[in-house]
C-alpha cells in the first residue's frame, strides 16, 4: 500500500480517503469507523491494529470488503490482512 498526502489531502494506493468512503455501502457507524482507520493508517500493520480495535463490533465478512475498499487490493491479499487481524498475536 502506497500512503501519500498530496495538497494536504491523504491517499491511500492514490484514492483520497472521500473516494474510498464514497464506495463504500455501510451504515453510519460502520462509516465512522471507517474513516477513523483512514485517517489513523500509514502502514500495513497499522491497518491491521486499526481493524483489530473494530472486530467485535464489525463482522469478519464485511472487514474483508473494506479492506479491499480501502486497500485496492484483491480478495487473496485482503484475506491474508483479515487473517492478520483476526489473531490473537498483536507482535
Amino acid at each position: 500500500m502506497i500512503f501519500k498526502e498530496i495538497s494536504g489531502v491523504k491517499t491511500i494506493n492514490n484514492r483520497s480517503i472521500e473516494e474510498i468512503l464514497s464506495d463504500v455501502n455501510a451504515n453510519r457507524k460502520d462509516l465512522e469507523i471507517l474513516e477513523t482507520i483512514c485517517n489513523n493508517i500509514n502502514s500495513e500493520k497499522e491497518l491491521i491494529v486499526e481493524f483489530r480495535k473494530y472486530s467485535a463490533e464489525i463482522e469478519p465478512t464485511r472487514i474483508l470488503r473494506y479492506i479491499m475498499l480501502i486497500t485496492n487490493e484483491g480478495l487473496e491479499k485482503a484475506t491474508d490482512y483479515l487473517d492478520e487481524i483476526l489473531t490473537d498475536d498483536k507482535a
